[in-house]
């Protein structure tokens, strides 16, 4: 049987070096805002989930400021480790969010089981992925890339079927890359609302992802 995708050697120090290269590319084209020079700051980041495969002491968010005296504003770039404010590492965001996730039928050695994430969590995660990433400026930009098209209310588990990224490292790093402008989307104050008026069901247990 195939090795989890979330098993992988060094799957996770190839997300870093991915990251490494995202956050240089963005300091090498300097201050979107007024062109200035970027330095480097940095803040810590204490993800959820496997925490046991590295030193969590040692896991930062890049970011950098901007010298100009006049302008001084931060800069974060795209990462393919954390996506957006979520705690968790944005691997498990898209495997626990997949249908065969959600029925419990595991696809990575009982992933819910092992992390134990709380049900409102995972809610609020497939609300995101319904309800507030296909109305972004990322996902209006990119969904023409998809022929046919993807089917919003599914969009997390279809992409992770598009980019094989269920048992492929490669697949996984792929995926990940090409959300990562999500990684720098705050939700707008519309969207709070709307995670808020959204009823959260009483249990989710083998609950079908589409209702």
């Amino acid at each position: 049987m195939d090795k989890p995708v979330i098993e992988h050697e060094n799957l996770y120090n190839k997300l870093l070096q991915i990251d490494i290269e995202l956050a240089l590319d963005t300091q090498e084209k300097g201050c979107p805002y007024c062109g200035g020079v970027l330095h480097r700051a940095n803040y810590p980041r204490v993800p959820k989930g496997l925490s046991g495969l590295f030193d969590i002491s040692h896991v930062v968010r890049f970011s950098f400021c901007c010298s100009g005296d006049e302008c001084r504003r931060r800069t974060t770039p795209p990462s393919v480790r954390f996506l957006g404010r979520k705690q968790y590492l944005g691997v498990l965001v898209l495997l626990l969010c997949t249908r065969r996730q959600l029925s419990q039928q595991s696809i990575t050695g009982d992933l819910r089981a092992f992390l134990k994430p709380h049900e409102k969590t995972v809610w609020r995660w497939l609300t995101w992925w319904r309800s507030i990433v296909p109305g972004t400026k990322f996902w209006t930009g990119v969904k023409g890339l998809f022929m046919p098209t993807l089917n919003v209310s599914e969009l997390c588990d279809e992409l992770v079927q598009v980019f094989s990224a269920t048992h492929s490292s490669t697949g996984i790093q792929k995926l990940l890359r090409f959300i990562s402008p999500l990684s720098c989307c705050h939700s707008t104050e519309s969207d709070a609302q709307k995670l808020k008026v959204l009823t959260f069901p009483q249990s989710m247990s083998g609950q079908n992802p589409t209702h």
